[in-house]
């Protein structure tokens, strides 16, 4: 049996990993602990006191000594006479998620509810932060203000589709509820209304409606998907939701298709002899690259790209960078098979393998090379199920969406799970940010373990072996409750 008395504070490692002496020997107490005190007679009878009947224990760590009664130097975030506020600076203060705006806010309802709008909209790309979510509508602005009356109608609705059917505070305050609405009303005004040269407030309606289905939609499947496979439904409920109001529309006299953008036609067969060279260039080929960046969004606009990994760079600079790179792989896979120039430069063949790259490249798993190799081969993948989709969906006018996106990113989630050369997966309860996964993960494997020693006859060594798992464990149950609900469902 491990030893009873609490020793002392908490014990920092060279590596970086905290140890709190209590935890390991006790549970906590409200009170401190009082100081171990000597034997009341030199026969080594013992008094009434419960201290007295706890052996002494020695901790040895890499060269660190220490004895019960021993000064402990505190750690960063306590001292021997109590906690210690750190003091974060600007930049420590916006990014990542945010978590000390998110109890900014509480004072007020409505402020909250915008605060979870703006966090929906930059969990398009699997991101946590308000800011994030200011550069998308900056973004949406510049590429076409009827899009962004659309885009928040849709994010607005289904964020208060979920306050108003009693979905869970935390998925809501987390933006889980509004990503879908944005994309499926920007899909609904794009595809069905085309531009805004045929803008009618009328139709505004049918996008909330479509909205308001795509958070019924997540639900549901939210229910079928976590619980049995492990793996959130991404943006099925967009695709569901957004499908479902096209097709229904295609034979509905008051929903005309505005400028014929669904017109339905058969995909003719490319020949070896009827084959082309293609000539890329250099500076469209740049412009498709950030253009795939805003089709994740559903906007088509260079310069909307730019400002979409800005804001990308204010949460996470790795998911910036995977972004950018996943819309590059896509283009240059999608190049290699001679896709059509032209829907390349629009960023067409990018903007699904964008998606995918922030996902599996440090959101879903740990940032590894083995992460970036699947993370290389996923992109590739969804390339080429995005070119396939789009020939299958041509008879219907349907457009593809980033349903390859979502397909590929649950199916090498799945595929994760029983091989073993994976890369680490990141438990969606702790979903946060790539820096703050990566920090934690090697935080968390020390080489060598912590040991604890005790010289009681009555213990033995083997009994207060602390393992890697144990420190992992102590890690992630550390870190606050907000991140808890961080994740993309």
């Amino acid at each position: 049996m491990p030893c009873s008395k609490a020793l002392g504070p908490e014990l920092e490692h060279a590596d970086g990993i905290v140890l709190d002496v209590n935890e390991l020997t006790q549970p906590k107490q409200d009170s401190p602990p009082s100081p171990p005190s000597q034997p009341s007679s030199g026969d080594g009878s013992q008094d009434d006191s419960p201290s007295n009947s706890i052996p002494r224990m020695d901790l040895q760590m890499e060269g660190l000594d220490f004895h019960p009664g021993d000064e402990v130097p505190s750690s960063d975030e306590e001292s021997a006479t109590g906690s210690v506020p750190r003091r974060a600076g600007v930049f420590e203060l916006v990014t990542g998620t945010m978590p000390d705006a998110a109890l900014w806010v509480e004072w007020h309802s409505w402020v909250c509810f915008v605060d979870s709008c703006l966090r929906g909209l930059a969990q398009v790309i699997f991101l946590n932060n308000p800011l994030t979510g200011v550069c998308v509508l900056v973004a949406a602005g510049v590429c076409d203000g009827y899009l962004l009356v659309y885009g928040v109608a849709g994010v607005v609705t289904s964020t208060g589709t979920a306050v108003l059917i009693g979905v869970e505070s935390s998925s809501i305050r987390a933006g889980l509820m509004g990503y879908n609405g944005w994309l499926t009303g920007v899909a609904v005004a794009l595809f069905q209304y085309g531009s805004s040269d045929e803008w009618q407030g009328w139709m505004a309606l049918y996008v909330v409606f479509a909205a308001a289905c795509s958070t019924l939609f997540q639900v549901s499947l939210g229910q079928l998907l976590v619980p049995s496979l492990g793996v959130p439904p991404l943006t099925l409920p967009f695709h569901l939701a957004a499908w479902m109001c096209l097709l229904a529309a295609q034979s509905a006299s008051y929903l005309p298709n505005a400028d014929g953008t669904l017109t339905p036609a058969l995909v003719t067969p490319r020949t070896w002899a009827g084959r082309s060279s293609l000539d890329w260039d250099v500076s469209d080929s740049v412009e498709g690259v950030f253009k795939g960046v805003g089709q994740a969004f559903m906007l088509e606009n260079t310069w909307s790209g730019v400002i979409l990994i800005a804001g990308a760079c204010i949460s996470s600079r790795i998911t910036a960078a995977n972004a950018l790179l996943g819309a590059l792989f896509g283009n240059l896979v999608a190049m290699a098979m001679g896709i059509s120039q032209e829907l390349v430069y629009r960023g067409l063949y990018g903007y699904n393998a964008c998606v995918v790259a922030a996902a599996l490249n440090g959101m879903f798993t740990v940032l590894s090379v083995k992460s970036m190799i699947f993370t290389a081969a996923a992109c590739a993948f969804t390339t080429v199920l995005t070119a396939g989709l789009a020939n299958a969906l041509s008879p219907t006018g349907m457009p593809a969406l980033t349903f390859p996106a979502a397909f590929s990113i649950i199916f090498f989630l799945l595929l994760f799970k029983p091989i073993a050369n994976a890369p680490t997966s990141v438990a969606l309860t702790s979903m946060t940010v790539p820096e703050e996964h990566l920090n934690l993960d090697r935080a968390a494997d020390p080489p060598p373990s912590p040991k604890i020693v005790c010289d009681h006859p009555g213990h033995t060594d083997s009994d207060l072996t602390l393992s890697q798992n144990d420190v992992r464990k102590r890690k992630h149950d550390s870190e606050s409750d907000y991140s808890e609900h961080l994740v993309v469902l």
